[in-house]
Order: C-alpha cells, then sequence, then structure tokens
C-alpha cells in the first residue's frame, strides 16, 4: 500500500447532502479522501456519518467535476466553533479526478 499523498488547496466547492446544499471550501485531496470546511449552520458530530453525498467544484482549469463521497466525520473546527470541518471518502476516484490530483 502507498502512502496516502495529501493535496493542499482552496477550492470553493457545494456538498449535496440529500435534498440540501450546503457551500464549502475544500482545504485538501488526496485519491482516499477529501478535508473540508462547511458553515456552522451544517449539524456536526454523527449525524451525517456515513451519509452518501456528491461534492461539486471546478478545477483550477474551469472544469466543472462531481465526486461520490460518503462522510467519514464532522466536527466543530476549534478555537470558535465558527465552521464545522468534514472529512469525505472518496467512494471512486474518476480519471478526471485523478489527472487533477496529478497536476497539483
Amino acid at each position: 500500500m502507498s502512502p496516502i499523498t495529501k493535496k493542499l488547496v482552496d477550492f470553493s466547492a457545494r456538498v449535496i447532502l440529500g435534498n440540501n446544499a450546503y457551500p464549502s471550501r475544500i482545504e485538501n485531496l488526496s485519491n482516499e479522501d477529501v478535508c473540508l470546511l462547511v458553515p456552522s449552520s451544517m449539524p456536526s458530530g454523527e449525524s451525517f456519518k456515513g451519509s452518501e453525498c456528491t461534492l461539486e467544484f471546478s478545477n483550477p482549469s474551469g472544469e466543472k467535476m462531481n465526486i461520490n463521497c460518503t462522510v467519514k466525520c464532522t466536527y466543530k473546527t476549534p478555537p470558535h466553533g465558527l465552521t464545522n470541518s468534514m472529512v469525505m471518502e472518496v467512494k471512486e476516484a474518476s480519471e478526471q479526478y485523478k489527472k487533477l490530483l496529478e497536476t497539483l
């Protein structure tokens, strides 16, 4: 098994969870998972763990990407809890997504 390589980024994104869409910022990504900031209005804790969702964002060249994910965890971002952090497992990395990781 190769080591996980996280790519630090700052991409604007949307998390589609059920019938709700939440604005977010992708902080880092890898073949295995994506870490992002979501608004504090989005519940944290165990409420979304295991939920299926779609992450929508555009790569630096403007190409739109949709990644199917599963929520691993959400938690209030210290120290003030003004945002929440979310970690999502990438269910299946598309060729488009893999190319993005190679170019970052």
